[in-house]
């Protein structure tokens, strides 16, 4: 695997997180819900 492809992956699950705690302070809605939403 390509180091590059990797640090790809690590900044997108990085950049995902970051949005989900976002969003989550910002509705102020269950972890679950933002989840189930989300996929």
């Amino acid at each position: 695997m390509h180091p590059v492809f990797l640090e790809i992956i690590l900044f997108s699950l990085l950049v995902s997180s970051l949005a989900a705690i976002w969003m989550i302070k910002k509705k102020q809605i269950n972890g679950q819900e933002f989840w189930q939403s989300f996929l």
